[in-house]
């Protein structure tokens, strides 16, 4: 697998990794107005001085600052994608930003393209070999990966 298509699949374990964080806190928010949590102290360790309610408070303010670290880092990476795309033909731009910005599924793409999905999966092919060759004629101007 080229070094460009490893960077495009960083997005999705990103956008999952947020997805599973935000289901967390969820959860904690939840324990957090719950009365019959906050009168058990369920499953929330209590430590020297600070009450149960205090130490969930803790922690969903530690889980979301990871959100948005990690939402920081999907936005700098969707720009790089953004930037690895300037000099593609509009086909192959759009396919990699449907896929890797927007996140649509491949047969959402070919329907926004009015394509089938096997041409889609020439273009997204022939995007990123172009994403390779660029890399490798201008390496001074080279991904963040």
């Amino acid at each position: 697998m080229s070094d460009t298509k490893k960077f495009l699949g960083k997005v999705f374990e990103m956008d999952k990794r947020v997805n599973k964080l935000t289901e967390q806190l969820a959860t904690l928010r939840a324990r957090q107005i719950s009365p019959a949590a906050a009168r058990l102290g369920e499953g929330i360790q209590k430590t020297r001085n600070i009450t149960a309610d205090e130490d969930l408070l803790i922690k969903i303010l530690m889980l979301e600052e990871k959100i948005a670290r990690t939402k920081g880092q999907l936005l700098r990476h969707e720009e790089q994608i953004r930037l690895m795309t300037l000099n593609l033909p509009p086909i192959q731009k759009a396919v990699i930003t449907w896929r890797y910005i927007c996140r649509n599924l491949w047969k959402d793409i070919a329907k926004k393209a009015e394509m089938s999905e096997m041409q889609i999966m020439r273009e997204h092919n022939a995007a990123i070999k172009c994403m390779d060759m660029e890399n490798l004629l201008h390496p001074s101007s080279s991904y963040i990966m």
